[in-house]
């Protein structure tokens, strides 16, 4: 009777730490997106402070290369620094796996992709754009 007493404490405590643990995972995680819906990743290399990268392929007809080029026209419009460009690197140390689990997840939503910052974002509008800049 105490070996079962003992086993049904176990798997409570251990039930508890993993509830308390998924929570802590889940708390980081909506830490990590902005108001605006930017992801929290790494800023891709050669990102410049105070500066809005835009990427999507450059000189192509397609739909996401047009929302790029109007993106970045409507920004400088309204007097933001912009880069439109169609590559990019990044650097991530140490190995984080959620920053790079963050980053994949920009990266493989719909063009364009834009950072602000080391903030990332899939095809987002004028005003969240906006939005995350003056933030």
């Amino acid at each position: 009777m105490g070996i079962v007493r003992l086993l049904v404490l176990a798997g409570i405590v251990g039930g508890g730490w993993h509830y308390w643990n998924k929570q802590q995972t889940t708390a980081a995680e909506a830490a990590a997106i902005s108001p605006a819906g930017f992801v929290a990743a790494v800023a891709p290399d050669g990102a410049r402070a105070g500066e809005v990268l835009v990427i999507a392929p450059e000189n192509c007809p397609s739909d996401a290369a047009r929302r790029a080029d109007d993106l970045a026209a409507d920004l400088v419009r309204h007097r933001v620094a912009v880069r439109r460009s169609h590559s990019l690197n990044f650097s991530i140390e140490n190995g984080d796996d959620a920053v790079a689990r963050r980053l994949q997840q920009v990266l493989h939503g719909e063009l364009p992709i834009v950072f602000v910052g080391n903030r990332g974002k899939a095809n987002p509008t004028l005003a969240e754009v906006l939005a995350e800049y003056r933030r």
